[in-house]
């Protein structure tokens, strides 16, 4: 199995928290066991060792705090009472990493936000699902590499 990249890695582990693609879970589970048999405290997979914690986390949270079982919470099995949705992940990530750049970039974070919502939704609507896209992802792509995000802006901007 060829080693993906952190941000890939980061990336897989968005879709076991927020979305439900047991395919990209499994992914994932294989890329942190070949890790950890590569030995997970070496300095080469530091930033798997995050991941892997962060996954775990999230997975006993949700067994502890909402029953969930463990397929549930290791995002394996969809959730009971979590209806399939529109999937907005994706757009969600997007829209999150164009609030991030442009921050970083000087711009306010409603001028940000503003920007994202233009280029995301027609009639200048859509500013509160690109607040709450960055409140639900900000964590996970504030200390992306700004290459990772121009790839996922470019995305948006193509697509």
């Amino acid at each position: 199995m060829d080693r993906v990249s952190d941000s890939e890695l980061n990336g897989m582990l968005a879709v076991a928290k927020h979305g439900h693609d047991p395919i990209t879970v499994k992914r994932l589970m294989a890329q942190l066991l070949a890790r950890m048999d590569d030995g997970i405290e070496s300095e080469d997979n530091r930033f798997a060792r995050r991941v892997l914690l962060e996954y775990i986390q999230h997975a006993f949270q949700l067994i502890l705090e909402e029953g969930a079982s463990a397929d549930q919470a290791l995002g394996l099995v969809r959730r009971r009472g979590k209806y399939i949705r529109e999937e907005t992940a994706e757009r969600d990530i997007q829209a999150a990493s164009l609030v991030v750049l442009a921050m970083r970039s000087g711009k306010t974070w409603l001028d940000a936000v503003g920007d994202a919502a233009n280029l995301l939704f027609p009639d200048g609507k859509g500013e509160r699902a690109v607040q709450t896209a960055y409140s639900k992802y900000k964590a996970m792509l504030q200390d992306a590499p700004d290459s990772f995000l121009t790839d996922l802006s470019e995305q948006l901007i193509n697509s």
